[in-house]
């Protein structure tokens, strides 16, 4: 029987502001295979790296009303450091 590895890391919980234009072939794929708008992966592969994070993985939206993703202030992802 294989053993599984387990990795061990802290994680970042940041709020991502809205306000720069992406092309909307660059939007990120999230967990329930639908797209966030305005975030494309390589901006977030970038951020995670001039942060010194390891991987990023969405979180969820950051608004007034969850029921309404136009009212959103931004999305909140989470960024994580391998220990």
């Amino acid at each position: 029987m294989k053993s599984l590895k387990m990795e061990r890391y802290e994680e970042h919980t940041l709020l991502l502001e809205e306000g720069i234009d992406y092309h909307e072939s660059d939007l990120v794929p999230d967990v329930l295979g639908t797209t966030l708008r305005h975030l494309p992966s390589d901006k977030l592969t970038q951020i995670a790296k001039d942060k010194g994070f390891d991987k990023w993985t969405f979180s969820g939206w950051h608004n007034n009303s969850h029921e309404d993703k136009e009212t959103q202030k931004g999305t909140v992802v989470k960024f994580a450091k391998f220990i």
